[in-house]
């Protein structure tokens, strides 16, 4: 016999709601501003930071572009540009998150059975709180 289904867990990111291209375009912003404050002219769309480093978090893309251009950024500083870049994200998050096609819907549909408990899955829980997601 096969065992019922109970529960469902979404992932939040680019499942629910269109996040990720969000979030790399405030880290390129940051990353803009922390390339010319070291006379670096070379600047970054966020879909050019998906390519260049995707797979890692702001800490490790400011290290990256540390040795790439050849500049260093104090250990203090550098966890300052960690934590604006979570302040740029939910910031940017508040402005112009929007659902994925069709995941209200879903949503709604599969609370209105009661055969399900859901829960979401997101990587930095705080966002979720903090950015107020509504199904």
């Amino acid at each position: 016999m096969k065992p019922k289904t109970t529960h469902i867990l979404f992932d939040c990111d680019n499942t629910l709601v269109l996040s990720e291209a969000l979030a790399f375009e405030a880290c390129a912003e940051l990353a803009n501003e922390i390339l010319s404050s070291q006379d670096v002219t070379d600047r970054y769309t966020g879909d050019e930071l998906m390519v260049d480093f995707v797979g890692k978090n702001f800490r490790g893309m400011l290290l990256d572009l540390q040795d790439k251009y050849k500049f260093t950024i104090p250990s203090e500083q550098l966890e300052k540009y960690v934590a604006m870049e979570e302040d740029k994200v939910i910031e940017k998050l508040k402005e112009k998150l929007v659902p994925c096609a069709g995941a209200n819907e879903i949503l709604k549909k599969l609370a209105q059975s009661g055969k399900y408990q859901m829960g979401v899955s997101i990587f930095r829980s705080h966002f979720l709180t903090q950015t107020d997601i509504q199904t």
